[in-house]
């Protein structure tokens, strides 16, 4: 038989699990983030003894874009190029800072006109396809990713958002029909995900796939990669609620500091500013 002090302890402790239960999810907190304040401060200390130095501005701007300030490392990179209106670098890089502020017409311009300057760089430019996808151009951007598989026929990134682009305007039995052809992509779970995509797998296999790799950082970067793609795959069968989830949790507690991260983020602050569903009804 159970005592009082039995009973009530177990109380407390399904108390416990249930207050946990409700607490909000944990976004993961850039590892490398001192490292890039460090290079902030330098660097702005390098622009105040001399206004005029395009490195101090870029390293500036590059260092702020690590960081996640975008808005400032679009002005500092647009300082560069008022200094020096021929640094490519530079117009690409506003290019994804303006991206990541949720400003997808002035990406693109940057984008454009840094591939006007650089005509042979534009089949290996898949972000530019990425911002096309959300301005909804998406017959440009699935040029942009078919030109993009002359680089790379091994990313399934590639053919996902290719997939994207065609479902939206053509349909998804469509889309699944012209979907790019991938040799071997390494990362888990990108083949399970293309499988997905194809018809051949479930959404639980990409799950599953991500308990095949080492606990730490590459576990977290499969769980991110997996939550990402599903939340696209809701997308396209119009599931708003299912987006948002694995949405949350691409930015949440398996949050990644690189290009891909951000535009989950992105994505996951286009549907809750109201921009979702922008896509054609399913066919």
């Amino acid at each position: 038989m159970f005592t009082k002090s039995s009973i009530a302890f177990m109380v407390l402790i399904l108390f416990k699990v249930v207050l946990s239960a409700q607490e909000p999810i944990k976004p993961r907190v850039n590892p490398e983030k001192e490292r890039w304040e460090t290079v902030v401060k330098k660097a702005m200390e390098q622009t105040q003894a001399d206004p005029n130095s395009v490195p101090a501005w870029m390293n500036l701007a590059l260092a702020q874009d690590r960081l996640g300030q975008y808005k400032e490392s679009e002005a500092a990179f647009t300082k560069a190029l008022g200094l020096q209106p021929t640094l490519l670098e530079a117009m690409d890089r506003r290019g994804s800072a303006r991206f990541f502020q949720g400003n997808i017409a002035g990406s693109i311009q940057d984008f454009d006109r840094y591939l006007k300057a650089k005509p042979n760089e534009k089949p290996g430019h898949w972000r530019r396809g990425i911002a096309l996808y959300y301005a909804g151009d998406f017959a440009e951007g699935a040029r942009q990713f078919e030109g993009y598989q002359t680089v790379d026929s091994n990313d399934v990134e590639n053919a996902v958002w290719h997939f994207l682009c065609l479902a939206a305007k053509d349909g998804i039995s469509n889309a699944r029909k012209k979907i790019l052809p991938i040799g071997k992509d390494r990362r888990v779970p990108l083949m399970e995900v293309y499988s997905l995509f194809k018809d051949q797998a479930k959404e639980d296999d990409v799950l599953k796939a991500i308990e095949t790799v080492q606990a730490g950082p590459q576990r977290e970067m499969a769980a991110f990669y997996a939550h990402l793609y599903l939340a696209l795959w809701r997308e396209i069968n119009r599931d708003k609620e299912g987006t948002l989830k694995h949405l949350k949790n691409a930015t949440g507690p398996f949050r990644q500091f690189e290009y891909m991260g951000e535009v989950a983020r992105v994505h996951k602050e286009w549907i809750e500013a109201g921009k979702w569903p922008q896509l054609p009804a399913v066919k």
